[in-house]
């Protein structure tokens, strides 16, 4: 009865209402009226008026009987628990089992961005490790297994996210929503946060040598003997024989996981793959058609603007070669005028698409995505060049006083600092010698002739 909610017709209506209640308990102590509840419900059910609870009869036809029923129906499969009391007030509380799964449903529908937090590398760190190894214990034992296990739920996590961005991506409609999935959502998502660790993380070498420390482990009598105590004293119940036979089981997990991983990486490294092939090619495509499209509407009202200089469009008598305006009488829309011509696209034959891509593409759009993501021109990439060369809080600092080697990095850097200056993002802003009648000096940085100015940092 409990899952069978998930099932019903109306299953959204009544996730919303289990939703809306567990995020108000916390408000009350832990506990929620169940008269607050029923308004909770009530204010829900208004806004869907046309759905049909199950168990619903003709005679609940008001809001009060139908969220009466809902609610009733939430207590008797036990996502609600109603306590009895001494007093006339009823109470409801939020099932343990409904706080775990309402806890996996929200992390379904709005998954958080997935982030490789070193679970890999610690367990990887103990394992490759002699002194460690050497006196392992039970609970070092789990500990790996838990972080490895933590760690392949995260690089899982990781590739669903590039999965959904680029599902996103195919469904851009516009040439600026299709830039904003690269470089916003791919860019603070993935990019800047899980990829770059993932890479930095050079797993294929730590792998290798947390697996002969696994080894060592298993081929270690003395070891083996302090695992199968640690396993008998956290379970009073298990006898010499059951608890070497559990160490052999948790060893051999341990090394199926650390098989696993490096698959997984490389699950990751062909879906972001995919995904910077698909925006590349999502952006040609949209720019194109843009340009194209905008290029022959300028072209249009340049030749109308040559030719017809000072007329109102709506006054010219001669025939332009345009369609006429399809706008009815005065003040009323006709239906014609809003109407589509229909598409007249010549049947061809649909030539399929490559799916086929080379190792060598594959790691061309990575690094090509790796670099943009890098080298980004951000305020942030700004504050970290300011940092770098000692422009601190409260200081001033002239161009004759930054010293480049003339890098196309540093250069890019420079150029960060005077793109963001004097925006609200900045935390400094450039003041600029501007005297009437006075040459602006400059300063060569690089091969270039900069104008002279003084970056300031906040307090």
């Amino acid at each position: 009865e409990f899952f069978r909610v998930l099932g019903y017709e109306s299953a959204f209506l009544y996730l919303e209402v289990i939703d809306a209640v567990a995020r108000a308990i916390p408000s009350r102590g832990g506990g929620i009226l169940k008269t607050d509840a029923q308004g909770i419900v009530n204010d829900l059910l208004r806004m869907y008026p046309g759905v049909v609870l199950e168990g619903e009869t003709p005679g609940d036809t008001t809001v009060a009987l139908k969220g009466n029923l809902l609610l009733n129906k939430l207590i008797s499969t036990r996502w609600f628990d109603e306590p009895e009391r001494s007093d006339y007030q009823k109470e409801l509380f939020l099932d343990a089992h409904a706080e775990t799964m309402l806890a996996a449903l929200r992390q379904i529908a709005q998954a958080d961005p997935a982030e490789f937090t070193g679970h890999v590398r610690n367990a990887c760190h103990t394992l490759c490790d002699d002194d460690a190894v050497s006196s392992l214990s039970w609970d070092d034992l789990k500990a790996c297994l838990a972080n490895l296990e933590a760690g392949m739920r995260e690089l899982k996590t990781m590739s669903k996210s590039v999965e959904r961005l680029t599902r996103r991506q195919l469904g851009a409609k516009s040439l600026g929503e299709s830039v904003e999935i690269v470089y916003g959502d791919f860019s603070s998502e993935i990019g800047n946060k899980c990829y770059r660790e993932l890479v930095r993380a050079q797993l294929p070498e730590k792998l290798v040598a947390a697996r002969r420390g696994l080894i060592m482990v298993a081929d270690n009598d003395e070891v083996q003997l302090r695992l199968q105590k640690g396993a008998m004293h956290h379970d009073k119940h298990l006898r010499a024989e059951d608890a070497a036979w559990v160490v052999r089981q948790t060893i051999e997990r341990l090394e199926s996981a650390i098989l696993s991983v490096e698959p997984l990486t490389e699950r990751v490294d062909a879906r972001t793959a995919e995904f910077a092939r698909r925006s590349r090619a999502r952006i040609h495509y949209l720019s194109s058609v843009g340009s194209s499209r905008a290029r022959q509407i300028q072209d249009v009202f340049r030749l109308i603007g040559e030719r017809y200089a000072g007329t109102r469009l709506a006054n010219v008598d001669e025939e332009t070669g345009m369609p006429g305006l399809q706008i009815g009488d005065s003040g009323i829309l006709a239906g014609d005028s809003l109407r589509t011509p229909p598409s007249g696209r010549p049947i061809t034959e649909i030539e399929p698409v490559d799916t086929e891509v080379s190792d060598e593409e594959r790691q061309h759009c990575l690094n090509e995505m790796a670099a943009n993501i890098a080298f980004s021109v951000t305020v942030g990439r700004a504050h970290r060049f300011l940092d770098d060369i000692g422009c601190g809080a409260g200081q001033r600092l002239a161009l004759a006083d930054i010293h480049i080697r003339g890098t196309s990095d540093e250069i890019e850097d420079l150029v960060s600092v005077l793109l963001y200056a004097n925006t609200a993002d900045a935390d400094y802003h450039i003041e600029v010698t501007d005297e009437p009648g006075v040459e602006r000096t400059t300063e060569l940085k690089g091969g270039y002739a900069i104008e002279n100015f003084e970056v300031i940092r906040h307090e």
